[in-house]
């Protein structure tokens, strides 16, 4: 499983990458997958170990506009090329 949070707006997405940045937890700016949502384009791929603390975040930073932290699935995707 990987684990994404999706945001209303970009401005979002830099407000919590500077307070993950400060706080040193780990996450890396990603495309938002199509399979999870047509957002804003950014989300945050996120350790399942740092949820719990990043939800305690986006509880106590109400102006960051998060559409939630999804699960995806990639397991039983198909590659089109091996290389």
């Amino acid at each position: 499983m990987e684990y994404y949070i999706l945001f209303e707006n970009q401005s979002s997405g830099m407000l919590l990458k500077k307070i993950l940045d400060e706080k040193n937890i780990p996450f890396t700016i990603t495309p938002t997958p199509r399979k999870l949502s047509t957002c804003c384009g950014i989300s945050m791929k996120i350790n399942k170990e740092n949820i719990n603390q990043i939800n305690n975040i986006l509880d106590e930073n109400t102006s960051i506009k998060s559409l939630g932290i999804k699960e995806l699935d990639k397991s039983n995707e198909k590659k089109l090329f091996d290389f």
